[in-house]
């Protein structure tokens, strides 16, 4: 059950991966950097909100990482944190509940 699990996780971890750089490539070749993207993203009421529900999702996310991290002795727990921070929570998140399933199972 737990490799349909993973497998699950990793194909939803490749489609954000896919659909969000999608985006951010065009955001960059467009001279975008890290202030405008996010002034773009707090353009109007709709855009603001997901922008903040991400954020304080990631802060939630990255306290679990840490706390379930220890409680499993996930080595790096925080490399995930870091990739959320460069790449996209909605691709280190299935990562980490891939890694978090395979220490289960041990």
């Amino acid at each position: 059950m737990r490799k349909k699990v993973n497998a699950l996780y990793f194909v939803l971890g490749l489609l954000a991966l896919i659909f969000c750089w999608y985006y951010n490539i065009q955001h960059i070749q467009i001279g975008g950097d890290l202030k405008l993207f996010v002034a773009n993203n707090l353009i109007n009421p709709a855009s603001a909100s997901i922008f903040f529900d991400i954020s304080f999702l990631f802060v939630s996310i990255s306290v679990w990482f840490y706390m379930e991290g220890k409680k499993l002795d996930i080595k790096l727990w925080w490399v995930y944190i870091i990739t959320g921070l460069i790449i996209g929570i909605s691709i280190s998140f299935p990562l980490f509940l891939i890694h978090r399933n395979i220490k289960l199972k041990e």
